[in-house]
């Protein structure tokens, strides 16, 4: 019995010895996916949070995809972050044409002690047209006018009866 319970210890340091260990990343991005309106005229602002939640520092670099890589501008996109640091990936959207563009923020995780994972952020664009004007003041001044012409016209018919009637 004491021979068996041996080998069986002695199989089970050496196993554990020659198994390397792996380094996962706890890795996090929120929202995962966003939808931004904007028209031809404005310049939206966003962001995607990343947290490092792991025991190491990580290195994070973000890049767009598909069709939003003329239209979405990251300001921030290389950095590191130390554990349990948070930190927001700013980017902006400008786009001159109006219509509908989707794609993704790759953001991925890198250190030097594990492989790098990349988490993609979903984003959709709806860009409209230029913005019609609006004139809040319109209405008030419409009618405005309007009593100052019946004021007007009820001051001269008036005017008018009184000389016919001398």
């Amino acid at each position: 019995m004491f021979k068996k319970t041996m080998i069986f210890l002695t199989i089970f340091i050496i196993s554990i010895l020659l198994i390397q260990s792996t380094n996962a990343f706890i890795v996090y991005l929120r929202p995962p996916k966003m939808i931004i309106r904007t028209n031809t005229t404005e310049v939206a602002e966003s962001f995607f949070v990343v947290s490092n939640m792991n025991n190491i520092t990580i290195n994070i670099t973000a890049s767009t995809s598909e069709n939003i890589t003329d239209i979405v501008h990251i300001k921030n996109p290389v950095f590191s972050l130390e554990p349990n640091e948070t930190k927001n990936i700013d980017f902006s959207v400008e786009s001159k044409k109006s219509g509908i563009y989707s794609g993704e923020v790759q953001v991925t995780y890198s250190s030097e002690t594990s492989p790098s994972i990349t988490v993609p952020g979903d984003i959709t664009v709806v860009v409209t047209g230029n913005p019609t004007k609006s004139y809040p003041y319109v209405p008030y001044i419409l009618t405005l006018v309007v009593a100052i012409l019946l004021i007007l016209l009820f001051y001269f018919k008036r005017r008018v009866r009184v000389k016919w009637g001398k």
